[in-house]
């Protein structure tokens, strides 16, 4: 789960050396000053969507195994 953490917030650093990244990074700094609790449910939701979006890449590949299994023509 470390990794996808690390993956997740590696992939944000490549917005970062934009206008638009830097003005992101120091919106996040001052929401984080402000108002920490945003902040957390920010860092919640990011976590939470990387866990979802992996839980829907093993359901779609372990259908896509199932299907792939079948003895009987789906199409």
């Amino acid at each position: 789960m470390l990794l996808l953490q690390v993956s997740v917030k590696v992939t944000l650093l490549n917005f970062f050396v934009t206008q638009e990244g830097l003005e992101e990074q120091l919106l996040g700094q001052v929401v984080t000053k402000e108002r920490p609790d945003l902040a957390e449910m920010k860092n919640h939701l990011t976590v939470s969507n990387a866990n979802m979006k992996r839980e829907l890449k093993e359901i779609e590949s372990q259908i896509l195994h199932l299907l792939s299994k079948a003895q009987v023509s789906v199409l």
